[in-house]
């Protein structure tokens, strides 16, 4: 019989769990166990743990991400099931503190990848907290530059999506893994611990020869993206630094070992390029995000680590991925869709007080870090 491991990572979400945790209690296919584990909650989230899955592996861990923090469940759920001679799991669910499932959702995953055994990631379909009529993710992919992009964001649910499972990637909220391919595919990447954790796990698991699907039919409410995870809120620049600096990291790890050099010494020139784009599109608060992620690429010590993974798991070519690229009009118009999402959310929440001043808006620091670098 296959079982089912679900993980879920807590940090400031007293809030929201109660309903996760119903959720989770009330699965149609509920899973085999659970193991909760609370990244340093300043709020109840540990109590609220406890205090609702009695039956389960609880834990606390130090302040992580929800990729950083799953690692660290996973290390702890395979230390108590060997010391209880339990049999390893086949499948991990993984899902954070604010990731409500629809009672059929975990049923519905299965269901998905016991009909193709050559798929190994599933992800459901990611709708509004207050609004499950609203998809705000389903399927990720990589633009032609290697940007990460979602293929849905904010529309309205009319099956419109159902039709083409077969993806690139998924978000890690609500992620269905093989446990056995998780392990040999070395789990999250390192250098990924905010953004892309998930599109990255499914770029490699196409590599080794195995496919990625999402699932129509289970769904999977979250209060937000995947990098605001126990944040109160995120601004602009931070979320762009974020993405961009992930960028910049799977570009280095998955370049071919001749071109490592090159696109290594590009770093800081394209990281001034954009930052100067940033203040002539007049997006200042932008501009140090660029910089400072070109220089966080400069010295990212998770490069040799994953490409090393690649190198060792890979068993198909890179042209197994390009069908799976957004190019184009396309791109363009996903990615001006999310800028205008971005611009929306921005307005109705501001992480700190906006001052128009030119050193204090971020323009005259991008200037002078360009000047040093």
């Amino acid at each position: 019989m296959t079982s089912v491991t679900a993980i879920l990572v807590a940090r400031n979400g007293a809030q929201y769990l109660p309903a996760t945790i119903g959720a989770l209690r009330g699965q149609t296919r509920p899973p085999d166990r659970i193991i909760a584990i609370d990244a340093a909650s300043s709020d109840a989230s540990l109590a609220i743990l406890r205090e609702q899955l009695p039956d389960a592996l609880v834990a606390s861990a130090k302040r992580g991400s929800l990729a950083q923090v799953v690692d660290v469940a996973l290390a702890r759920g395979r230390t108590a099931l060997t010391e209880a001679g339990a049999d390893s799991t086949d499948w991990y669910w993984f899902l954070g503190h604010d990731n409500a499932a629809h009672p059929r959702a975990l049923e519905s995953l299965l269901a998905a990848v016991e009909v193709s055994p050559s798929v190994v990631v599933a992800g459901p379909k990611l709708v509004r907290w207050d609004d499950p009529e609203i998809i705000l993710g389903f399927g990720e992919a990589i633009t032609g530059t290697g940007a990460s992009i979602q293929l849905v964001n904010s529309e309205l649910d009319q099956a419109q999506h159902d039709r083409s499972p077969d993806v690139l990637g998924v978000a890690a909220p609500g992620m269905l893994v093989s446990s056995s391919v998780w392990h040999r595919l070395g789990g999250f990447d390192d250098g990924l611990p905010s953004v892309d954790a998930g599109l990255d796990f499914g770029v490699r698991a196409r590599l080794a020869g195995h496919r990625v699907e999402r699932v129509a039919d289970a769904k999977v409410a979250v209060a937000g993206p995947v990098e605001v995870f126990g944040r109160r809120s995120l601004g602009s620049g931070t979320r762009g630094l974020l993405r961009r600096r992930a960028q910049y990291h799977r570009r280095l790890v998955y370049a071919p070992a001749a071109a490592v050099p090159l696109v290594w010494l590009s770093l800081l020139p394209v990281a001034i390029a954009m930052a100067v784009w940033q203040l002539l599109a007049k997006r200042p608060g932008m501009a140090p995000g660029e910089l400072f992620a070109g220089l966080a690429a400069v010295f990212d010590a998770a490069v040799l680590p994953a490409r090393s993974s690649i190198a060792r798991t890979r068993s198909a070519g890179w042209a197994a991925i390009a069908p799976f690229r957004i190019r184009g009009r396309d791109a363009r118009e996903l990615r001006e869709r999310e800028r205008a999402i971005e611009s929306a959310s921005a307005d109705q929440v501001v992480e700190e007080v906006e001052r128009p001043a030119f050193f204090a808006a971020g323009g005259g620091w991008a200037v002078l870090l360009a000047a040093v670098a």
